[in-house]
């Protein structure tokens, strides 16, 4: 049975702005989100609650987005854009910063063995960035932050930006570096595109999404920036459907995906 489901940007909006009322004058996500929907045009806007976390297994984020370059862009959330910017397949594990996490946690390598490492000392010594880091000093605080990063999940399970509001003031100060001091800390977790198929494709927090793998944690929160066009008119067909029977074979094998929990029900 598909729940009756309405291409309705401005309610949802409306519906998930009432749900964090409280954090609203705090928060300039919030800000910008409103201000980035009433600058759009329909048509470029997906009709999920934009703001909405998805549960996925880690393991299912194999490629990095064609569309957002690997960094987070909060005017992006809730775009629906249409092109080949899904078919870019560039492994997520190639990025520097998750090869190197798995040589280290995985295959048990000190970080000056393992040879982008190696060649960052090199370049931040030539005077170059490297390793997200300018200066020999920099890139040993990284190392060490990853190695706390890491032995923090490992121990005390993944803490979510969401979640972390949850906590005590004590405990938000402990929690601080693993989630960041973005400001749009609230939903600073992993970010990801969706592809014409339905595929998760990386966005932004390698850190957290490459230790997650590693320690094959089944299941993190994730933040949807923006989905393929092909992808949101599978959404609507779904969602405009009488019944389940009515659909055809490509979109039944599809119920399972989590990016479609909010349209079918349970």
């Amino acid at each position: 049975m598909v729940k009756k489901y309405y291409i309705n940007t401005k309610g949802n909006i409306r519906t998930s702005f009432s749900k964090i009322k409280d954090y609203f004058f705090h928060r300039p996500l919030y800000i910008i989100l409103v201000l980035t929907y009433r600058l759009k045009s329909k048509a470029q806007l997906h009709d999920a609650d934009p703001l909405k976390t998805l549960y996925v297994n880690p393991h299912d984020i194999k490629y990095v987005s064609g569309l957002s370059g690997g960094s987070f862009n909060i005017h992006k959330i809730g775009l629906v854009k249409d092109g080949n910017w899904d078919q870019k397949k560039k492994p997520f594990i190639n990025l520097d910063v998750p090869h190197a996490i798995h040589e280290h946690f995985k295959y048990r390598k000190k970080w000056e063995d393992i040879d982008i490492i190696k060649d960052a000392i090199k370049q931040v010594k030539n005077g170059n960035r490297a390793f997200k880091s300018n200066t020999l000093n920099e890139l040993i605080k990284h190392c060490e932050y990853i190695d706390y990063l890491y032995s923090e999940i490992s121990s005390n399970g993944y803490i979510s930006g969401k979640d972390i509001n949850k906590f005590s003031s004590f405990e938000r100060k402990k929690f601080k570096s693993i989630i960041g001091n973005k400001f749009y800390n609230r939903y600073n977790d992993v970010a990801v595109d969706i592809g014409r198929n339905g595929e998760l494709l990386f966005v932004d927090c390698r850190h957290r999404l490459a230790i997650a793998q590693v320690l094959d944690i089944k299941k993190i929160p994730v933040l949807v920036q923006a989905r393929h066009k092909e992808w949101q008119d599978l959404r609507k067909t779904l969602a405009e459907a009488g019944s389940l029977d009515d659909l055809p074979e490509s979109i039944k094998i599809q119920l399972e995906h989590p990016d479609l929990k909010d349209i079918v029900e349970d």
